[in-house]
C-alpha cells in the first residue's frame, strides 16, 4: 500500500497508493542521491541505498532509522533486495560488489550485544528488537 521514491537530495518520500497522497514527512539520512529502495517482504522495513555508499534500514511504522547505516560499498549502491524470508538484504553497487547483510532478529540481537556489551533493558528490547521478551539478550554478558 506504500510506494517509496528516492530523491537527489537524499530524502525518501512515501506515497499511499490508494489515495496517491504523500504520507508524512520525508525520511532523511543519506548525504547524496537515494539510488535504491526495497521493502522487506512483511512491509515493515524499508531499505534505502545511496550514492554515498551507505544503506539505511527504516521502521515504516515509526518512520525511524534502525541502527547505524551499513557501510561496505565504495561507490553508489544501485540495487537492493530482501531475501524471501526477510532475514537478509542483498546489495549491489557501481563498485562491482555484491553484499549480503544479515537483518533478521538473531543478527540484531548479536549486533546489540557487541555494541552495548551488556544485556538490553526491557525498553531497549521493545525499541530495537520489537519484543519485550524477558530472556537474556546476550547469553555471556551480565
Amino acid at each position: 500500500r506504500l510506494l517509496a521514491a528516492g530523491s537527489r537530495d537524499g530524502r525518501i518520500l512515501l506515497w499511499d497508493t490508494s489515495t496517491a497522497a504523500l504520507v508524512g514527512q520525508p525520511l532523511s539520512a543519506h548525504r547524496d542521491w537515494v539510488t535504491a529502495l526495497s521493502f522487506q517482504p512483511t512491509g515493515s522495513i524499508l531499505a534505502s541505498g545511496s550514492a554515498d555508499g551507505t544503506i539505511v534500514l527504516w521502521d515504516i511504522e515509526t518512520r525511524e532509522r534502525l541502527g547505524q547505516p551499513f557501510s561496505g560499498h565504495s561507490d553508489w549502491v544501485t540495487a537492493l533486495a530482501f531475501t524471501p524470508d526477510g532475514s537478509s538484504l542483498i546489495s549491489g553497487g557501481t563498485d562491482n560488489m555484491i553484499y549480503r547483510w544479515s537483518v533478521g532478529l538473531d543478527a540484531w540481537r548479536e549486533r546489540a550485544c557487541i555494541v552495548a556489551n551488556r544485556n538490553l533493558t526491557a525498553n531497549e528490547r521493545i525499541r530495537y528488537l520489537g519484543s519485550p521478551d524477558a530472556r537474556s539478550t546476550c547469553e555471556n554478558l551480565p
